[in-house]
């Protein structure tokens, strides 16, 4: 998949899920902190910014945008899911491993081959 299709099926992702939104009211939400900001304090500038009494022309744009989307009809729905969470049948027991079936001696063995003559020059 080349880049470009990687952005455009990220780009319709983030359309579908409504993430445009959020970066609209982000921006919205930057420009009237600094607009503000340059009238009072940062504090009082913040304050106005979030207090939902000084809305700006962006910030009913993405108001009324939100408001025209359709609701999703399956999050309306409840599903039924009756035959996963039915009630198991079977019980949790404790494993029994008998000391026969391990190998005792596979690392008590010795070394196949013996150390190499003359020892190997540090680099």
């Amino acid at each position: 998949m080349t880049r470009v299709a990687k952005w455009l099926v990220v780009a319709a992702l983030a359309l579908t899920l409504g993430l445009h939104w959020a970066v609209l009211q982000s921006a919205a939400w930057v420009g009237m902190a600094v607009k503000f900001s340059q009238q009072d304090s940062l504090g009082v500038a913040i304050g106005k910014t979030f207090d939902g009494q000084h809305p700006c022309q962006l910030c009913k744009f993405v108001e009324d945008g939100k408001k025209s989307v359709p609701k999703d009809e399956f999050s309306k729905t409840s599903l039924k899911l009756d035959g996963l969470c039915a009630p198991a049948a079977w019980t949790l027991t404790s494993l029994q491993i008998s000391t026969d079936a391990l190998p005792v001696a596979v690392f008590l063995t010795a070394r196949p081959l013996a150390p190499p003559v003359p020892p190997p020059r540090a680099a």
